[in-house]
């Protein structure tokens, strides 16, 4: 079984934190620092990593090169990893995670680099 891991980016602060799930004697959970805001907005690992072995989480902002079958250039494109309830998967843009993320490297995240995600890829 995996580790279930999370993280939580407090948008007052402008700070991510990283837990791992904990047991303790009478309850289980995640353990975060201090949030200066009310709402921290979790996010899951994905279970996966990119090319370079760096775990890949919801709302990383993954490059990768475009496939293309009849085009063999070295486009670019960007995109964020999501969730997708129809699927029941992880998804990158409109592209099932599970079957990209080898060839994907996670550049940033939503909340610390929305500028790589706005304009950016192709």
């Amino acid at each position: 079984m995996r580790d279930i891991k999370f993280r939580a980016w407090d948008d007052v602060s402008k700070v991510m934190s990283f837990s791992n799930f904990e047991q303790f004697d009478d309850m289980m959970g995640f353990r975060f620092s201090h949030f200066e805001t009310e709402k921290p907005i979790y996010m899951q690992c994905t279970g996966l990593s990119d090319k370079n072995g760096k775990e890949i989480y919801e709302g990383d902002i993954l490059e990768y090169k475009k496939f293309y079958y009849f085009d063999e250039s070295d486009k670019k494109a960007r995109d964020f990893v999501g969730y997708s309830t129809e699927y029941v998967e992880w998804t990158l843009g409109n592209s099932l995670l599970n079957k990209i993320y080898r060839r994907c490297e996670v550049i940033g995240n939503i909340y610390k680099n929305p500028d790589l995600i706005q304009g950016g890829g192709e």
